[in-house]
């Protein structure tokens, strides 16, 4: 019988990348030939047989890429809607992670969040999962942050209200955020909670933020000491500034968690947005309406150039529970997030 289209072209990826089984494995996660994070990766989910037949019990369709990229995120999905890291109404999560995949496999970028969800979704055994932490920090230490005046890639523009606005000149790179955005009977905003992992790339000894009212509380519940809310540079803006419990030298990495609370009767609000450096890893967002204040319609909103251009508009429907959520990579500088009608 004639092998299938995909049995032919996983054997060819198999011998074109010199894998013999998991013995090639073994020798790659010795030390032998790697080179990156991404590439270790790569070959453990190709080489390893347990790993192999665990994406390729999902895949769909043909294609010449190895790993399938569509079949491995379908199984990130799984894991995050397994654990409820992310709902299950977010249908439209496999295809956003196949993005995630590639930046992954193909060494542009995989950030300890996304690392870490290779590791429980395939169920690595613990040497693999040593080799790639370890590869990581290795990775992380031998990309060195910019030489001041050297050269390097014009960035676009990101949203002020950004913390990693130039202007902010913020010396580290978000590995990844987790925000939710609470609205309350009122419509106006209630409760805004972020977790943040950054990484140096620079010396940090605090972290800013920026409010664009002096009528918010902020608590910091894990990560540092804030200080007091006062007036920005930027007019109408106000800013903290969160001491770090120790400096963070370049490459190391740290969470901050912080809990900001607004005074019910505050202005009606009408979007949550967020502004994006390319390089951040996954970031997911979460706005959450009073049932007294459900909206007619929701959309979410992609913007480049400063906030100035719309990328993309998606009209998003709202659950029963007023909950909606995205889980993204940026491919891009932007600013993303929800808008609404009331």
């Amino acid at each position: 019988m004639m092998p299938s289209r995909w049995e032919r072209q996983d054997g060819v990826a198999a011998e074109s990348t010199g894998l013999r089984g998991d013995t090639a494995v073994r020798d790659m996660v010795s030390g032998t030939g790697q080179r990156s994070t991404s590439e270790l990766l790569r070959h453990l989910l190709t080489g390893d047989s347990a790993y192999r037949r665990r994406w390729r019990a999902e895949v769909r369709r043909a294609s010449a890429r190895d790993p399938h990229q569509s079949a491995v995120a379908a199984v990130l999905a799984d894991h995050l809607w397994d654990t409820g890291e992310v709902p299950e109404s977010d249908t439209d999560l496999p295809r956003r992670l196949k993005d995630v995949v590639a930046r992954a496999v193909s060494g542009r970028g995989i950030s300890h969040q996304t690392l870490g969800w290779f590791v429980r979704a395939f169920d690595m055994k613990d040497e693999h999962e040593r080799a790639l932490w370890q590869q990581l920090e290795a990775d992380l230490r031998a990309d060195p942050p910019a030489v001041p005046g050297g050269p390097r890639r014009r960035a676009s523009p990101v949203p002020p209200e950004h913390p990693e606005n130039p202007q902010t000149s913020a010396s580290y790179r978000t590995q990844s955020l987790i925000e939710q955005f609470e609205v309350g009977a009122d419509r106006s905003r209630r409760r805004h909670a972020l977790e943040h992992i950054i990484r140096a790339q620079g010396l940090v000894e605090r972290v800013t933020y920026r409010f664009d009212t002096p009528e918010v509380r902020v608590e910091v519940a894990r990560g540092g000491v804030p200080g007091p809310l006062r007036a920005d540079d930027a007019p109408g803006m106000f800013r903290i500034d969160i001491e770090l419990p120790a400096p963070l030298e370049p490459g190391q990495t740290t969470v901050l968690e912080t809990i900001a609370t607004y005074p019910a009767g505050g202005p009606v609000t009408h979007h949550f947005r967020r502004g994006l450096r390319e390089t951040a890893g996954g970031v997911s967002l979460e706005v959450r309406f009073d049932p007294d204040a459900v909206p007619e319609r929701v959309r979410w909103v992609e913007l480049v150039d400063a906030g100035t251009g719309v990328a993309a508009t998606e009209e998003v429907p709202l659950p029963p529970d007023h909950v909606v959520h995205r889980f993204l990579t940026p491919a891009r500088d932007c600013a993303v997030g929800f808008e609404w009608d009331w």
